[in-house]
């Protein structure tokens, strides 16, 4: 029997006492920190039955501009979207070779006009790939300059915002580049700018390395009236940076936390996540994982 309904969570902001959580929320606790504790209540997909709903390799998801959910599987290379209710509604592009078929795709950003923006191996191209949400039509695939951007969320508009990273040798020294820009469908060149960092270049083989820089490096998001947040993950401190829609900075959040050693299952469920994240890249090697957490 099919799963209908959606996933969701429901936040419950509930103080914090620091102690091991026995996967039930408690009622009290006496910290002043607030705590959200996510509550699962349903789910979408199905181990057998309904091909519709049985899922490859989850990758990404987003809400469309319509509220239905979107779910990129990139073992099937395609998105598919469900109705808030988990109902199957349609599919967005395909597994091969030819124009607007995908390979290999890793991110998934919805624009609030529902330009659907995909990043990876797609119609021969390494890049960004982008369809219609509505119909499914492929609007075109555009090359990056170096690899395809390791992070892509819609935005206000037809703009979308996306972490790229890229060889610099401008100083005499290969240096890795990361940039976080804005960009709008079928422009080559951003419209702003929010961050560039530089850090030591590594050996391509090593893997390891090259998803530590991707996993660890940034978290990004936007939304529909111009803002971009980022946030650089860090174990010293715990800070969101707001940009507005020009690329200034409008403000920070900064709460006041103390970092805290991970539990056992926290650090054992990245592992699992890096692992099969690792294997589907051809490599085995695991990155070192720092068991404090401050910005996560």
């Amino acid at each position: 029997m099919k799963i209908l309904t959606a996933v969701a969570l429901i936040a419950l902001f509930i103080s914090c006492g620091g102690e091991e959580t026995t996967g039930e929320v408690p009622v009290e606790a006496a910290s002043e920190v607030p705590t959200i504790y996510l509550v699962p209540v349903d789910s979408i997909g199905v181990e057998m039955g309904d091909s519709t709903l049985v899922m490859g390799a989850i990758e990404g998801l987003a809400y469309g501009p319509d509220g239905n959910i979107a779910i990129l599987d990139c073992a099937l290379a395609c998105v598919r979207i469900y109705s808030p209710e988990g109902e199957y509604q349609r599919q967005i592009g395909r597994r091969g070779n030819g124009p607007g078929e995908l390979q290999s795709i890793a991110f998934l950003g919805i624009s609030e006009d529902g330009h659907v923006y995909l990043t990876g191996d797609g119609s021969e191209i390494l890049g960004v790939h982008q369809f219609d949400y509505y119909t499914g039509e492929w609007l075109g695939s555009f090359p990056s300059l170096g690899t395809p951007p390791t992070c892509i969320e819609g935005a206000e508009g037809s703009f979308y915002v996306r972490k790229d990273i890229n060889l610099d040798t401008s100083s005499g020294e290969l240096l890795i580049l990361i940039n976080i820009s804005k960009y709008t469908c079928g422009d080559d060149e951003p419209v702003v700018t929010y961050i560039e960092d530089t850090g030591p270049f590594f050996d391509p083989a090593d893997m390891a390395s090259m998803i530590e820089l991707v996993w660890y490096g940034y978290d990004v998001a936007a939304d529909f009236s111009g803002n971009t947040y980022i946030a650089p993950r860090s174990t010293d401190e715990a800070v969101v940076i707001i940009y507005g829609s020009d690329g200034e900075e409008t403000g920070r959040i900064e709460p006041d936390l103390e970092p805290v050693l991970r539990t056992d299952e926290e650090i054992e469920m990245e592992k699992l996540i890096l692992t099969a994240k690792m294997s589907a890249m051809g490599d085995n090697q695991m990155p070192p994982l720092n068991p404090t957490r401050t910005n996560r």
